[in-house]
C-alpha cells in the first residue's frame, strides 16, 4: 500500500531518531522556480480567494479554492538537508521538496529506537552500578557518575519499520500545513508562514505568487520488517556534561561497549540514526510535482 510520508517531526521515527533541531524559515519574498532562483505569478483568477473580508480584521478570509487547485495551506520553507518546519497545531502536514531532488528518490526504513528497550545503569565505577531503568529520550545521570552501562534488550527478532524519504542532501523541505478552517473562515497566518497557499498544475491565479514551479512530493512504499538485532546493534549513545542533553556531546558509546568509565556524565541519549545505515532494507517510492501559489508571496 502506498502512503504519503508526512513531516520528519510527524514521522514514525521519534524525535530521538531524528535528533535535529531547526528554526522555521522566515517568510520568503518572491518565489522559487525549479532551480530556486525566483519566478513570477502565472495567469488566471482566484476570484477574490484569500481576500480580507469586512469582518476579518486581523487575518484573511478563506474563500472557495479555485477549480483545479488544492488548499488552503500555510507554507514554510526549511533548510537544505534539515528536517521540515513543524506545522502549527491543528493543521495537517504534507512535505514537499525543492532544489536538487533525484528523479527516483529512495526511502530509508528504520525501526523506532524504543524497539531496542535500552536500559542504563550508573555508578562510581563499573563494579558498582545502580540500574536506573529504561532509557527515555534524554536521561539525566544523577550525581555526575564516573561510570555508565548501557544494555539493549531485544524482545522480538523483527520489528515494524517506518519509511522516510531521502530526497538528497541539497533538497529543501517545504511544509504545507493544511488549515483546519477552510471556506468562509477568517484565518490568521501563523508567524513564519506564508499563506493562504494552494497547489496545482496550472499557473498561479491573479493575486497569487508562485513559490515553487515544481515542488516534489515523495510517496514511500511500506517497509519490510527490520531485523531487530541488526538494527539495535547499530544504535549508539551520546553522553553530555549537561543534565538535559544540551550542548555538544563529549563522547559516543557504542551499543556493544557495555560499561565505560569517564568523569563528567551529566546525561545520555540515543544518538541520531544514520538513515543511510539503519540495517533495514530500503523501500521503493514514487514522486510527483506540484506548483505552490501563495497570496502575496
Amino acid at each position: 500500500m502506498i502512503r504519503r510520508i508526512a513531516a520528519l517531526v510527524g514521522l514514525a521515527l521519534s524525535s530521538v531518531v531524528l535528533a535535529g533541531c531547526f528554526e522555521n524559515a522566515p517568510m520568503v519574498v518572491g518565489g522559487l522556480d525549479d532551480s530556486g532562483t525566483g519566478s513570477g505569478s502565472g495567469s488566471g483568477s482566484a476570484s477574490d480567494s484569500g481576500s480580507t473580508g469586512a469582518g476579518c480584521v486581523d487575518g484573511v478570509t478563506l474563500s472557495q479554492v479555485p477549480l483545479a487547485y488544492d488548499g488552503w495551506f500555510w507554507v514554510a520553507v526549511g533548510g537544505a538537508g534539515a528536517p521540515p518546519p513543524v506545522c502549527p497545531e491543528g493543521t495537517a502536514a504534507e512535505v514537499r521538496f525543492l532544489g536538487t531532488v533525484p528523479e527516483d528518490p529512495s526511502c530509508a526504513c528504520a525501526c523506532e529506537a524504543a524497539t531496542c528497550a535500552t536500559t542504563y545503569s550508573t555508578g562510581p565505577d563499573c563494579d558498582t552500578l545502580t540500574m536506573l531503568g529504561e532509557l527515555p529520550e534524554c536521561a539525566a545521570t544523577p550525581q555526575m557518575p564516573a561510570a555508565i552501562d548501557l544494555q539493549t534488550h531485544v524482545s522480538a527478532r523483527e520489528c515494524d519499520a517506518a519509511a522516510t524519504p531521502l530526497p538528497g542532501p541539497d533538497a529543501v523541505p517545504v511544509s504545507l500545513c493544511r488549515s483546519a478552517v477552510q471556506e468562509d473562515a477568517c484565518a490568521t497566518v501563523p508567524e513564519g508562514f506564508m499563506g493562504p497557499c494552494m497547489t496545482g498544475d496550472l499557473g498561479c491565479p491573479e493575486g497569487f505568487t508562485e513559490i515553487a514551479a515544481a515542488a516534489v512530493g515523495v510517496e514511500c512504499n511500506d517497509c519490510d520488517p527490520c531485523n531487530a538485532d541488526m538494527f539495535c546493534g547499530r544504535l549508539g549513545f551520546e553522553v553530555f556534561a549537561s543534565a538535559d542533553c544540551s550542548g555538544q556531546p563529549f563522547g559516543m558509546v557504542g551499543g556493544g561497549d557495555n560499561c565505560i568509565e569517564q568523569q563528567g556524565f551529566g546525561s545520555v541519549r540515543v544518538a541520531p540514526i544514520d538513515l543511510l545505515d539503519t540495517g533495514c532494507p530500503a523501500s521503493g517510492s514514487s514522486s510527483d510535482t506540484a506548483r505552490i501559489c501563495c497570496m502575496g508571496g
